[in-house]
This record gives structure tokens, sequence and C-alpha cells, in this order.
């Protein structure tokens, strides 16, 4: 078995390698300053891409491919390659009609491909070790227009059409940095109501106000409603109606809203803190430790769908004698979250690079989530050899825990006891990542990655699992 695990690792690395390395040979190019044919082809590119800008069309592009390997414990050893293809086309309706009317006016159309297999098959995980796999299919992922105007001294937009939630709350950007799913959208909100969060997008609006200065405290409110059935929760499905499989909409071009059948309302408030310019000439060799410029945000969602009640939902699946013949709903489910970002130290006053710490916690009741608490916080170091801003290079550290619901555990105990054998003892699912991003190129960068999953499935029923993966990204 170790054999067989060991050649499909190397085999998978082989194919990875070629993947990560030879594709990108034929496209990176040279510096936009080499006159070799593939510096020049590069320096075309972006002249072309400057061009249609100015013309109010703006288009990038983005390819991650991934290969991670399990190479210990989990459901079964072994190694997958994987990725993600992103298009994105914005356009400024201004530039393109010359009309004032269209003045801050913006309509964005995003498409996706994810491809490959999921190392969590391997695994054996709830959290998502890999935050790109998705269902294998083209899809429309978001196409929106937006206006923004000014409200008093206030700053205002509002924007409407396909959208993912996930894209503009309980946002953590320091911990994008991270490969596993649960640094983006965190499980207590994308694995139990159906919340649009990738690869899910729903139908919505948005409005969002803000107002002061970073330099010293700018406060940002921010208000959102989709469609409550546009998204498969990962559990259940506990979310009455709520589409279950992860290929629902395959091709992101189902387009509803249904209010009577379930809303997602999200709302939150942050506060953005002591942010400051980069010095022209930063001084040398002034490395401090303070606090510095940060992120405090505050947020919650309330669906109006209907729940199943998940003790007597679980007993059910259990199989257990006790269990009813028909399950209880209880109407509405909701959550609150809070987020904190903050630079703690850096090697000169103003500089993009240094220490930043971050910590997000989650909770939701007990009796209609299988994940009642999610909390993630970590360290990541910006600037290590690589301190220019446009090459900058990044170390991280994180820790993910997800909590299994109370009332989830005492149906567990209650089936055991009622004799039903095969019952997983549910508790919780804490990972530990350690990751870097390495610029090689202008468009191209390496990840290296590696995640401790202890409990894979929060159950005993597979080894702690040691995944190790590479990343490679391309974008235009």
């Amino acid at each position: 078995m170790a054999k067989e695990s060991a050649i499909s690792f190397i085999g998978g690395t082989a194919i990875a390698v070629l993947v990560l390395f030879c594709g990108p040979s034929d496209v990176r190019g040279g510096t936009p300053e080499s006159s070799d044919d593939q510096g020049g082809n590069t320096t075309t590119y972006q002249a072309w891409q400057d061009h249609l800008a100015g013309e109010g069309i703006t288009m990038s592009f983005q390819w991650q491919a991934d290969v991670f390997g399990n190479v210990r414990g989990g459901s079964r050893e072994g190694a997958v390659t994987d990725g993600l293809v992103r298009q994105d086309l914005d356009l400024d309706c201004q530039k393109l009609t010359r009309l004032a009317f269209f003045d801050d006016t913006a309509i964005h159309v995003e498409g996706i491909y994810p491809y490959g297999t999921d190392i969590s098959t391997l695994v054996g995980d709830i959290g998502g070790v890999n935050n790109n796999a998705a269902y294998n299919s083209p899809r429309l992922n978001e196409i929106w227009v937006q206006r923004r105007f000014q409200v008093g001294t206030a700053n205002s937009s509002v924007r409407t059409g396909l959208m993912g939630a996930d894209q503009e709350f309980d946002v953590n950007g320091t911990g994008s940095l991270f490969i596993n799913s649960s640094f983006g959208a965190p499980l207590g909100l994308s694995g139990n109501a159906p919340i649009p969060t990738y690869p899910f997008t729903a139908l919505g609006f948005r409005v969002d106000f803000s107002a002061g200065n970073e330099r010293y405290l700018k406060v940002n409110f921010r208000s959102g409603v989709y469609d409550g059935n546009s998204a498969a929760p990962k559990f259940g499905p506990f979310a009455v109606g709520a589409p279950a499989s992860p290929s629902y909409n395959k091709y992101g071009v189902d387009f509803h809203l249904n209010p009577s059948s379930g809303l997602i309302f999200l709302n939150e408030l942050d506060f953005d803190f002591l942010s400051r310019e980069p010095p022209a000439l930063p001084a040398r060799n002034s490395g401090r430790w303070f606090f510095g410029p940060g992120h405090l945000l505050i947020g919650g969602f309330y669906a109006t769908n209907r729940f199943e009640n998940i003790y007597e939902a679980e007993l059910q699946t259990f199989g257990a004698p006790g269990a009813h013949a028909r399950i209880r709903e209880v109407s509405g489910d909701y959550g609150i979250y809070v987020l904190l970002e903050q630079k703690f130290y850096e090697e000169a006053p103003g500089s993009p690079n240094g220490l930043f710490l971050f910590g997000r916690g989650c909770r939701l009741p007990n009796d209609r989530n299988f994940i009642t608490v999610s909390v993630d916080a970590g360290a990541v170091y910006k600037g290590i050899f690589r301190r220019q801003k446009e090459s900058q290079d990044s170390l991280g550290i994180g820790f993910v825990y997800n909590s299994v619901s109370d009332n989830v555990r005492h149906a567990v105990a209650v089936a055991r006891n009622e004799g039903v054998q095969g019952v997983l003892n549910f508790e919780s699912e804490p990972v530990l990542e350690a990751t870097y991003v390495l610029p090689v190129t202008g468009h191209w960068q390496l990840q290296p990655d590696l995640q401790w999953v202890i409990r894979p499935g929060s159950s005993d029923a597979f080894r702690n699992a040691l995944v190790i993966g590479l990343r490679s990204s391309l974008t235009f």
C-alpha cells in the first residue's frame, strides 16, 4: 500500500511539474525590457491591455495549476492535480459610451473553469484543503452592474446581478495568502446555510457606505441580500429545498430569485485605521514593533429558509430506533462573525513589508447547523527576501478550527446507546498550514504549501493527514 501510494505521488508530481513549468514557460516570456520574441510578445500584450483600458475595457486572466499529495493518514494516500482558470472582463460605461449619465458605472463579467481532482477526496476532511476545488465545468461565475455615488461626505455604491457573497463579506485579506478553503469563507458560513460562496453565486443586491480617512479612521457599512436557493450547503441538506449537489447549476446560468423560498441577508460594519503611504525614501535599519494599520470587522447573516432540526436529522441518518419519521423544521438560520487584521512590525516607516497578524471567529446556533464554531488565526510576514512591492514574497503560518454542533454530538451518543453500529464520534477538525509565495516574474508565482489536518472529517474515522502541495499562478 505504501509503495503504491509512493508511486502515485511521484507520478502525480511528475505530471504537475510538466503542467507547472512547461505550460508557463510558453507564455511568461521575459521582462518587458527584454528584446527576445517572448519578451516582445509580453510587452505587446501589455500595450494592448493598456489601450483597451483607455477605451473602458479591462481584461484579466489567471491560471492556477496545483499538485497535492496526501503523504500520510486521511482516507487514503496518493496525489492529485487540479487547477482553476479565471477570466475577468470589466467595462467602464462612461468611457465606452462617452455619456455623463454613466459616470462611475461599471459592469463586471467573470467566467471560471475549475478542473482536476479534489485532494479532499483522499484526505477525507470537511474544511477543504484546496480552495480551488469545485465541480469540473466551465461556468459563468459573476455578472453584475455597479454604480458609485456620493451621499454628503460618504462614498457609496450599489451593485446588483449575479454575485458571490464571499467576494465582499467576511473577507480576510491577510488570510487570503493561504490555500485551505477555511481561510476564505468560514466553514460555518459556507457549509450550513445556502449562502452563495465559491463555487456558487446568486442573484442579489448590495449597497455600501464609507466615510472617514484610512489614515485615521474609515468606517464602512455593507449590506446585501441574495437568493436563498442558489448554493448547495456542504452538510445536509439541512436547509429545506436548497440544492444538495456540488454539480448544481454547473454552468452558472440558472438564474432565479424567489423570496418565498428563501433569502440570505448579510450586514457588516468594518473599520480601517492608521494606514500610511510609504515614504519616498524610507529610512534604513529602522525596523520597529508598533500598533500599525489595522482592519476590524463585525457582521452577521440571516437566512429566511426553513431548516431541519439537526438532532432529529442526524438520528434519522444514523438509523437510530428512536428517530422520528418526520423531522421537525425550524424557521430561519443566523450567525455572527468578527475579524481583526493588524500590522505589528515593519522594517521601515510606512513600508508595505512586515509582520501581519489576523484572527477571525464565527458562531451559529446548535439546533440547525452541523458546524457551529469556525475560528482561524495566523501570521504573515511580507517581504522576507523580495522586498519590492511588485515582487514581494510572503511566508504564512495559519490555524483553523471547525467544531461540530453539540446537538450532533448528542445524537451520536443517543444512537450509540441504542445500539447503532458504525456511528462516527464527531468532534472538531483543526488544521495547521504553512505556505510561502515566491514571485518568479511579474506574471508568475510559485507557492509551496504544507497542511496538517487533525481528525479529518471531524471524527475518529481517519488518522491525522499530512498534505504537501505546490501551486503555480499565472496572471495577465
